[in-house]
């Protein structure tokens, strides 16, 4: 699988246009409040309709369980997947079943892959 690059925290179009003239295959989008990257629903779907086709729009989220208010969020800035980072999770089917899914994990020292078993 060739490797594909996504790169996070887009806020202005000049960022997400260097983005994608340096071979990203996707942009974040933060819509967690408290991060100074965060962006609104509005700003992104403005940004996110210059994108080229195959350009994939994430939508970042944090702590979220949920789902309906992700998929609210989602469909106003019109991202197609979202990016989920714990430790809380929205369930895993329901209001984001059109969305493709990924999940963020922090990998540290003492890192046990059995607790990725699915829990959302």
């Amino acid at each position: 699988m060739p490797t594909r690059v996504k790169i996070c925290g887009i806020t202005r179009w000049g960022d997400a246009q260097l983005a994608v003239e340096l071979g990203a295959a996707a942009l974040g989008f933060n819509f967690y409040p408290p991060s100074p990257r965060s962006i609104e629903p509005s700003a992104a779907r403005g940004i996110i309709s210059k994108l080229p086709p195959l350009v994939t729009a994430v939508g970042v989220f944090a702590d979220e369980s949920d789902g309906e208010h992700v998929a609210r969020v989602a469909t106003e800035a019109r991202v197609t997947v979202v990016q989920l980072h714990g430790p809380h999770f929205p369930p895993r089917n329901g209001a984001l079943a059109d969305f493709g899914r990924i999940r963020a994990v922090a990998v540290r020292e003492g890192f046990q892959p059995e607790t990725l078993r699915p829990r959302w």
